[in-house]
C-alpha cells in the first residue's frame, strides 16, 4: 500500500532458498508510475546482506558483553568523548560518585564537580598528556567529591582511544575508591613516625626535623636548642602503682610540657620517659633556661591519675647548635650527657652542656670499653681482707674484694669501676666472675688445711634483684666444689629498700641453702630497722664511716660515731646477731668495740686486703694484733702526762706494735 501511494520502501528479511537454507537480505521496492503519476508497478531489488548481518550481531553481542562487564566489574567505567563529555557512565560509577548516569550523560567535565579543588591542575595536565599525546595511558591518585558533597580519594587509570589515523575516540577512565587503603597508609606513616602511647613525634621525625632547623640556622645565623628529659624515678611509678598509672602519666607529662612549648617547637618521645625538646630560631642566650625551668616547674605539680596525686620530679640538660655540636648525633649525646650531670648533682634541676662534661663522658666511655675488654681477658683478680675476733684475734671470715689490673691504669678500686658497671649491665658478668673466682678461692684453701674461715662475697643491688640468682649460686658451687656453709653474702642496705619483700625471699632460700647472709655499711641507708627482724640476716657489717668517729665520740662523751656503733651493738645482740666493725684502724677503736661487746672488727689496723698468696703468707706468720698489747701503750702515755717514766717493758711493745701491717 505505500508503495502504490507512490512511496519507496526497504526493509530487511530472511530469505529462505530452496536448499533450505536462510539469508539476510534487504530488498528494495520502487513504484513506477505513467507520466500522470499514475501507479503502473514497481521494481524490486534484493541485496544479500547476511555476512554484515552477523557482523552486526557479533558487534551487538560482544558490546552487550563488555556493557555488562563493566556494570559487573568492581571498577568505575567512564567514557568520555574528545571533548571531555561523558559518553559511558557504568552503574559501579554512580554507586561510587552518587551520580546517575542521566545526571551525567552529555555533561563536560569542567561543567560538574568532581574533582576536588586542589587536585584539578594535576588532573588536567594529565587529560591534556593524553588527548594531545605522547601518553596513551595515565594512573593518577586524587581526590573527587562525591555527589553528597563527601572526599574520597580514587585511583584513576586512564587510556586513550584513537582511530587508524591517529586521531582521539575516546578517553577510557576505571576508577577506584582507595580511601580506605590511603587511610591505613596515613596510620602506618604516624605509626611509623609518632610514638604509639602518646601520640608524640618519635625519633625518626626528630631526626629529619633537627637536621631541618641546623640548616636554617646556619642560613639564618640563629641557635638551636636540643633538650634532653628524663623522669627521676619512673619506676618507683610503675612498682608502686601499676603501669596502667604509670602509662597515663607519661600521656599527662607529653601534654602538659607541650603546652609549656612554642607552637614551632618539638616535643618527642624516644622511649621510656625519655623525652626530646626541640627549640628552633634562638636569638637570645636565655631561652633554653627559661625554658627548662619552666618545663621542671611544670613536671613538678600533681598529676591527677586515678585517685592518686602522682608527685615526680624530673632531670633535664640541653645542649646549643652549633656550639656544643655540628651535627644532630653529637647535639643530642651532648644532652644526654648533660642530662646525666642533672641527675648525679641531685635530680629535680637542669644543666647546660660544657666540654668538662665532654671529657667526663669520654672517660666513662673509655673505662666502659675498658671494663668489657677486661672481662674478655679475665683482667679482674680478688684481693682478701681478714676479719678477726675482737676477743680472741681468730681469723673467722675474710672478705673478697675486687680489683681491675689494667695495663694503663694499674691497679683499679672497685669505687671506680663498680657504679659504671652497674650502670652499663656489665654487673651480671662481673659479679657471677667474683662468684665463681670467691667459690674456687674458698674451696681451694679448706681443701688445702690453711683455714676454716668463711669467704665473704659482695652482692650487688642488681644481682641481688635477679630472679636468677638462686639457681646460679647453686651451679656455682656444685661445679667449685664449694659448700654453701663456706661463703657468707654480703648485701648493701640500700639494696633492699626498693623491693624488702622480695630481698626477703631471696635472702631465704639462699640461707635455707647453706649461705650465711650479712649486711654491708650497716647504718647508711636501710629506712626502718624494725625490718632487721623479718629479715633471714646471720651479720651486720657497721660502715667504717661511724667506726672512724668512735674516739672523737669518746672524747666528746661518747657521741657521734661512737653512740651509733653502741646503739648497733647492743641492737644486734638482742637480736642474736653477729657484729663486725669495718675500717679498724687504730687501737682505741679496738679497744672501744671490746668494751661494748662487739663480735669482729676488720681494717688496715689488723691488714690490709691482700691478694690470695700473700694473705697465706700473713696467716703463716700469725700477724694477729694483741689487744692486750696495743693498750699498754695508752696507759703509757697516761704515766708520762702524770711525770711518770715509762717502763722499759711498755716502751719495748710499743716499738713492736704492728703499725707496719697498714
Amino acid at each position: 500500500q505505500r508503495v502504490m501511494a507512490g512511496e519507496t520502501v526497504s526493509f530487511e528479511r530472511l530469505v529462505e532458498h530452496a536448499d533450505g537454507t536462510a539469508r539476510w537480505m534487504i530488498v528494495r521496492l520502487t513504484p513506477r508510475l505513467d507520466g500522470q503519476g499514475r501507479f503502473g508497478g514497481y521494481y524490486s531489488t534484493t541485496s544479500d546482506i547476511h555476512e554484515q548481518k552477523s557482523v552486526q550481531e557479533e558487534l551487538r553481542r560482544a558490546n552487550s558483553i563488555l556493557s555488562a562487564h563493566f556494570d559487573n566489574t568492581p571498577l568505575a567505567v567512564i567514557e568520555w568523548d574528545p571533548q571531555l563529555r561523558a559518553i559511558r557512565w557504568s552503574g559501579r560509577s554512580e554507586s561510587l560518585f552518587g551520580w546517575k548516569a542521566d545526571e551525567v550523560l552529555g555533561r563536560s567535565l569542567d561543567t560538574w564537580n568532581l574533582v576536588f579543588e586542589d587536585d584539578r591542575a594535576a588532573v588536567g595536565s594529565m587529560v591534556r598528556r593524553l588527548m594531545n599525546g605522547p601518553d596513551a595511558h595515565a594512573t593518577i591518585l586524587n581526590r573527587n567529591y562525591r555527589k553528597d558533597g563527601s572526599v574520597i580519594w580514587v585511583e584513576w587509570h586512564n587510556s586513550a582511544l584513537r582511530d587508524a589515523d591517529g586521531r582521539l575516540v575516546s578517553l577510557l577512565s576505571l576508577a577506584q575508591d582507595v580511601s580506605s587503603r590511603i587511610q591505613a597508609e596515613e596510620r602506618l606513616q604516624f605509626m611509623a613516625t609518632h610514638d604509639g602511647l602518646t601520640g608524640l613525634p618519635n625519633r625518626i621525625m626528630l631526626t629529619e626535623r633537627l637536621a631541618t632547623a641546623m640548616a636554617r640556622a646556619q642560613r639564618f645565623g640563629h641557635r638551636v636548642a636540643l633538650m634532653f628529659l628524663d623522669l627521676d624515678h619512673f619506676k618507683d611509678v610503675n612498682d608502686t602503682l601499676g603501669h596502667r598509672v604509670g602509662d597515663e602519666l607519661l600521656k599527662s607529662l607529653a601534654r602538659r610540657v607541650r603546652g609549656a612549648l612554642r607552637q614551632s617547637d618539638l616535643l618527642v618521645r624516644l622511649s621510656g620517659d625519655e623525652f626530646v625538646v626541640l627549640l628552633e630560631d634562638l636569638e637570645g642566650d636565655g631561652g633554653p633556661d627559661r625554658v627548662a625551668q619552666k618545663i621542671l616547674e611544670d613536671v613538678m605539680r600533681p598529676f591527677p591519675i586515678e585517685g592518686h596525686d602522682v608527685q615526680v620530679s624530673a632531670s633535664l640538660g640541653f645542649a646549643v647548635y652549633p656550639e656544643d655540636g655540628q651535627d644532630a648525633d653529637t647535639l643530642l649525646k651532648n644532652a644526654d650527657a648533660a642530662m646525666y650531670h642533672a641527675k648525679e648533682l641531685g635530680r629535680n634541676s637542669y644543666r647546660a652542656f660544657s666540654h668538662a662534661l665532654a671529657q667526663r663522658r669520654d672517660e666513662r666511655l673509655g673505662v666502659e670499653q675498658a671494663l668489657r675488654r677486661a672481662l674478655k681477658k679475665d683482667a679482674f683478680e680478688l684481693h682478701y681482707q681478714p676479719i678477726l675476733e675482737v676477743a680472741t684475734g681468730r681469723v673467722t671470715h675474710v672478705e673478697s674484694l675486687l680489683r681491675w689490673r689494667d695495663e694503663k691504669r694499674g691497679l683499679v678500686q672497685p669505687h671506680a669501676f663498680i657504679p659504671l658497671a652497674e650502670e652499663t649491665g656489665l654487673m651480671r658478668d662481673l659479679g657471677h666472675w667474683v662468684l665463681v673466682a670467691a667459690s674456687t678461692q674458698a674451696a681451694a684453701w679448706r681443701n688445702a688445711g690453711i683455714g676454716d674461715f668463711i669467704v665473704s662475697v659482695n652482692l650487688s643491688a642488681s644481682q641481688l634483684r635477679d630472679s636468677t640468682i638462686v639457681s646460679e649460686l647453686e651451679g656455682i658451687v656444685t661445679r667449685t666444689g664449694c659448700s654453701p656453709t663456706w661463703l657468707e653474702l654480703e648485701i648493701t642496705e640500700t639494696s633492699m629498700v626498693r623491693d624488702l619483700e622480695g630481698v626477703s625471699l631471696t635472702l631465704g632460700k639462699l640461707r635455707r641453702m647453706g649461705f650465711r647472709i650479712a649486711i654491708d655499711d650497716f647504718g647508711t641507708g636501710f629506712s626502718s630497722l624494725s625490718h632487721l627482724r623479718h629479715l633471714p640476716v646471720d651479720t651486720l657489717k657497721i660502715d667504717k664511716s661511724f667506726v672512724a668517729d668512735i674516739e672523737g665520740g669518746r672524747r666528746a662523751g661518747l657521741g657521734g660515731g661512737a653512740t651509733i656503733v653502741a646503739a648497733v651493738t647492743g641492737l644486734a645482740r638482742g637480736l642474736s646477731l653477729e657484729v663486725v666493725a669495718e675500717g679498724v684502724e687504730r687501737p682505741e677503736q679496738l679497744e672501744f668495740l671490746k668494751a661494748h661487746g662487739c663480735t669482729a672488727y676488720q681494717g688496715y689496723f689488723a691488714c690490709r686486703p691482700l691478694p690470695a698468696r700473700d694473705l697465706e703468707a700473713w696467716l703463716a706468720k700469725g700477724a694477729v694484733p694483741d689487744l692486750a698489747a696495743v693498750r699498754a701503750p695508752a696507759k703509757a702515755k697516761v704515766r708520762e702526762k702524770a711525770g711518770a717514766a715509762p717502763r722499759k717493758k711498755v716502751a719495748a711493745k710499743k716499738k713492736a706494735a704492728p703499725r707496719s701491717a697498714k
